[in-house]
């Protein structure tokens, strides 16, 4: 089965939390009134002694919030929406990539089209090597320094 993971960075702490999504708008009874909608992550705690697990709420930037794509890095690290990968062109059988080979090129990872990718390169694509190298939220002058915002 698909992990579907997300992460967003916790408005209150500015670190990253990783669960489910949700988007709430939450609305004053009293008076009637809708507020501005909120991003939730949710994320299971921890219990000990076999008591319920509680259920933890986030709330999180709304443009820090990115799916797992379901892949890793060449070091292991799960490659999120947002994140900025440095690419390598490394496969010589594809005449195409001939004059990228060994480059490296800089690219944010969106989803689209029903899968993952960074520009036109295709995430699941055997001819490129992929590292995060940091994200839109954290690290946005990388974006700058690779033309990228």
């Amino acid at each position: 089965m698909k992990e579907h993971l997300f992460r967003g960075k916790e408005i209150k702490t500015g670190k990253w939390v990783y669960g489910g999504f949700h988007e709430h708008k939450p609305s004053i009874a009293a008076i009637g009134k809708r507020l501005e909608t909120e991003a939730l992550i949710i994320a299971d705690g921890n219990a000990d002694w076999d008591l319920p697990v509680p259920i933890k709420a986030y709330v999180v930037e709304k443009e820090s919030v990115g799916l797992y794509s379901g892949l890793e890095d060449k070091n292991g690290a799960k490659i999120f929406e947002g994140d900025i990968v440095e690419i390598k062109f490394d496969n010589t059988d594809d005449p195409r990539l001939a004059t990228f080979l060994g480059e490296l090129r800089r690219g944010v990872i969106e989803y689209r089209k029903g899968g993952f990718g960074a520009k036109t390169i295709n995430l699941s694509n055997n001819n490129y090597e992929f590292e995060v190298i940091g994200n839109k939220s954290d690290n946005p002058e990388l974006l700058k320094e690779a033309g990228l915002e």
